[in-house]
């Protein structure tokens, strides 16, 4: 379980549990680092949770695409040594992320070369699954579920309570909390209630692209067309369509298409193949007329890029803090939200190992939290702000700035293993965006451009790192 070191004494510093609401990626990471501080750890979930994996209420987008960076699951890692190799026993795919996921940008596809940056991709449904069996089996960490949060209640600067009652109706009743970790995510009401108790709501910033995308699932054939385990056609300029394919549990691919506005998916499976023949490549389209479909087409609108400034809030309480998609949520195309609720969940064990709870404590944790997400933010906001389906403030001159040198990387990354890699590491989250300007890199992205040809319909074949 998490780190086992501190918690002999870390748990004697607070009477009351510690509440989690939510038990989504985000908030079962908290309660594993909450373990090791908290004499207990209530984790409140309204949905009723089944013992076998499946897609939930409380997750609508669980019928979609979701992995782990490198990175993120890296840091997972470290809270729950063997997680990833659970994972894979669970029925999880793990492959080579610079070989066997070629990716296809707006300016060609980026050179495959053996690496170290193994991906270990499953279902939503599975890696929460799994997750939520680890962390039951810690003996201060109770589920609650079926349990709906209605409010807070307050004593001077902090919150003392949370009121919840029965999902499907019933008495309202207050559990007494030494801390409260919000990790309910889009659906939260968290500002509403701060503001009944008497506390400030922070203000929010919202990008939305207007994206859509669509998703099914697939029996893989026994012997796919292509030596490689799943594509990327990324959305770009000028090129307003996009697609992934991913091995997941089961012998199955998940699918999703995407669009920009009026450029979307439909629901429609008559649309599903003629839309897929419509991307920038026709693999994607290839490798799924090969294979049988599982599931109808599953569609979503929520990709808002959005962020609550708690950094800013002055008299917010003391002990209660946002996780997840409660603090920050970014466009899923991109796939830094369960990454980053992760390193969240980290720096929250981090900043109770070195602070008591106490006056101050949310905001300066909210504070690192903004430091945190400043790289995703900056590359999704920056990105999401390039087309011109996107409502929200006007691109600044560091976006304008990222996306040139974002262009000139994946440019060279056409060619150049070196600068693939790094950028590969910084699309996992092992490195930060600043690695991209140091000398060797920034040499070989300034120092030339590829032949002004056509990208290349196919992914070229590996290379020699």
């Amino acid at each position: 379980m998490p780190r086992s070191g501190s918690a002999s004494t870390e748990t004697r510093q607070y009477e009351e549990p510690a509440v989690v609401l939510g038990a989504g990626i985000a908030g079962l990471a908290a309660a594993a680092v909450l373990a090791d501080h908290f004499p207990a750890v209530l984790v409140v979930e309204r949905d009723s949770l089944s013992d076998e994996p499946s897609v939930r209420r409380g997750v609508p987008q669980g019928a979609h695409l979701h992995g782990f960076t490198v990175g993120g699951r890296g840091a997972l890692e470290e809270m729950l040594p063997g997680f990833g190799e659970e994972l894979v026993r669970a029925g999880a795919q793990s492959f080579d992320f610079a070989v066997d996921l070629p990716i296809r940008s707006h300016l060609g596809w980026g050179i495959r070369f053996p690496s170290d940056l193994w991906f270990v991709c499953a279902s939503r449904p599975l890696t929460e699954h799994v997750l939520r069996r680890r962390i039951a089996q810690h003996p201060r960490v109770t589920m609650l579920t079926g349990v709906q949060v209605t409010g807070l209640t307050r004593e001077g600067p902090r919150v003392n309570g949370v009121t919840v009652r029965p999902a499907h109706g019933g008495r309202t009743s207050a559990l007494p909390v030494g801390l409260v970790v919000d990790a309910m995510g889009r659906g939260s009401r968290c500002a509403r209630w701060l503001e009944q108790a008497g506390f400030p709501s922070p203000t929010e910033e919202h990008i939305d692209p207007h994206t859509t995308y669509a998703t099914r699932v697939y029996r893989r054939p026994d012997v796919p067309p292509y030596s490689w385990q799943g594509c990327y056609l990324q959305v770009g300029p000028g090129q307003p369509r996009g697609g992934m394919l991913l091995p997941i549990e089961g012998g199955r691919w998940m699918a999703t298409l995407v669009g920009l506005g009026a450029r979307s998916p439909s629901k429609e499976e008559a649309d599903w193949l003629p839309f897929a023949r419509s991307l920038a490549s026709p693999v994607l389209a290839e490798n799924l007329s090969h294979a049988e479909p599982l599931t109808p087409v599953a569609v979503s609108h929520s990709t808002t890029t959005w962020r609550r400034h708690l950094h800013a809030l002055r008299g917010q309480p003391d002990n209660l803090v946002c996780v997840g998609d409660t603090s920050v949520c970014f466009n899923p195309i991109y796939g830094q939200g369960m990454s980053v609720a992760i390193f969240t969940a980290r720096y929250l064990g981090e900043c109770l190992d070195r602070t008591p709870l106490s006056t101050g404590f949310a905001h300066r944790f909210h504070r690192g939290v903004r430091s945190l997400t400043r790289d995703p933010w900056l590359i999704g906001s920056a990105a999401d702000l390039r087309y011109e389906s996107t409502t929200g403030p006007g691109r600044r001159l560091h976006h304008r700035a990222a996306m040139r040198y974002f262009d000139r990387v994946l440019e060279a990354g056409v060619r150049d293993p070196l600068v693939q890699l790094a950028f590969l590491r910084v699309f996992n989250m092992l490195a930060p965006v600043s690695s991209l300007l140091s000398p060797a890199v920034a040499r070989r992205v300034l120092g030339g451009r590829a032949p002004g040809r056509r990208p290349a319909d196919a992914p070229p074949p590996v290379t020699a790192r």
